[in-house]
């Protein structure tokens, strides 16, 4: 690695796994039981509460496989550090990240105004429900009405989820 970080021009001329041990990525490893390696470092920088690391790892690593295991870290943790990375993902419609958002509860305050243009998503149930269920964790009242409409809606599958939401937040609407 030291002959490749000298003989490197540029910080892009290094490969990802050479710009992640320069970054100190690896160091958390001893002996590793998962392949590939970083899912490893992955998850004990998860233990260690790491959310830089994680994001580093998401950034970096472009497998689907990598990407999926770095945002159920993400989730798992509900650090309000990946904030504005889960945010700026959410408004792709990232359900993984809106999720996540969810999970940082009242952490994640500021997201509320932009989950709250989804619940009106009549043509993706999947993503209300993902949703709805943030929106409930984030506790915002902010969201009571827009969740409230979505009780009579004619998709059964949605409602219990605006019901719970609005049970999460306080509203007695859910009763």
């Amino acid at each position: 690695l030291e002959a490749g970080l000298e003989d490197a021009q540029e910080w892009d001329d290094l490969e990802t796994n050479e710009q992640l041990m320069a970054q100190g990525f690896y160091d958390v490893l001893r002996h590793y039981k998962d392949y590939p390696p970083e899912l490893s470092a992955l998850k004990e920088w998860e233990k260690r509460g790491r959310v830089d690391m994680v994001l580093l790892a998401k950034d970096s690593l472009q497998s689907e496989f990598m990407q999926e295991h770095c945002m159920d870290a993400l989730v798992r943790m509900a650090n309000p550090e990946a904030f504005e990375e889960m945010h700026q993902l959410a408004q792709r419609r990232d359900k993984a990240a809106i999720k996540a958002l969810g999970r940082m509860g009242d952490g994640a305050a500021e997201a509320v105004e932009t989950l709250v243009e989804y619940v009106d998503a009549d043509s993706d149930p999947a993503l209300q429900k993902v949703t709805l269920r943030a929106l409930g964790e984030i506790g915002s009242t902010e969201a009571t009405q827009a969740i409230a409409d979505k009780l009579e809606m004619d998709n059964d599958n949605v409602r219990p989820y605006a019901a719970r939401a609005l049970g999460l937040i306080g509203d007695t609407r859910a009763v």
